[in-house]
C-alpha cells in the first residue's frame, strides 16, 4: 500500500487551513478535509489519487475531479511533476488547482452544483465514521 508523502500531506493541510476545513489523516493512504456538511476525500492507490466529495447529510459520494473536468471544463495542470517532486504531491497540486479553479462554491458549502452532476452518486453510509 502506498503512503502519502510529507510534501503531499503538507499541501493538503495548507489547503484545508486556507478554506477553514479540518485536516484529518484517516489512514496512510487516505486524507480527509472536513467541512460543516461535507468531506473531501483524497485516497492514494496504485493508480494515483482519487478525489471524492461526501455529503454528510445524505451519505452520497461524488467524484468531484471528474465533475470539474467534464462538466465545468476545468483545465488540468501540466502532465508531469517537476524534477524531484513526489508523484502524489504533484497529483495533490493538480486537484487543488482544479478545485480552486472550478469549485469554490463547493468549498463554501454550496449544494446547487449537484444539479449539474450527471452521474449517479454512490451511497456510502458505512464510510462516514463520525463527522469530526
Amino acid at each position: 500500500m502506498r503512503k502519502f508523502t510529507t510534501q503531499a500531506s503538507s499541501l493538503l493541510s495548507n489547503f484545508a487551513k486556507k478554506y477553514a476545513l479540518i485536516y484529518s489523516i484517516d489512514s496512510d493512504n487516505e486524507i480527509r478535509l472536513l467541512g460543516d456538511k461535507y468531506i473531501i476525500r483524497f485516497v492514494l492507490d496504485r493508480e494515483g489519487i482519487s478525489t471524492t466529495y461526501v455529503d454528510l447529510d445524505s451519505s452520497l459520494l461524488y467524484d468531484i475531479e471528474l465533475f470539474m473536468v467534464l462538466t465545468r471544463k476545468a483545465h488540468l495542470a501540466p502532465a508531469s511533476p517537476e524534477q524531484g517532486e513526489p508523484q502524489d504531491a504533484f497529483e495533490c497540486k493538480r486537484v487543488i488547482d482544479l478545485i480552486e479553479q472550478a469549485g469554490r462554491d463547493i468549498l463554501n458549502g454550496g449544494q446547487d452544483w449537484r444539479k449539474e452532476y450527471e452521474w449517479p452518486p454512490l451511497h456510502v453510509s458505512g464510510l462516514i465514521k463520525e463527522r469530526h
